[in-house]
């Protein structure tokens, strides 16, 4: 059985560009409020993208 990487180390399974470029557009938009992520494996990614959210 294959482990993926981001269940232990809760590691984004995106590009570091695709990444990025998400933040990047959060940024610019200064988007605020709920938002869902779909498509979550370990939650790498979504720890990421709150990482980069204001707080409301």
């Amino acid at each position: 059985m294959n482990i993926r990487k981001s269940a232990i180390d809760l590691s984004p399974e995106l590009y570091r560009e695709e990444l990025g470029s998400i933040r990047l557009q959060i940024d610019k938009n200064r988007m605020r409020g709920s938002h869902l992520e779909i498509g979550t494996a370990a939650g790498g990614t979504l720890r990421e993208l709150l990482l980069c959210c204001e707080s409301p």
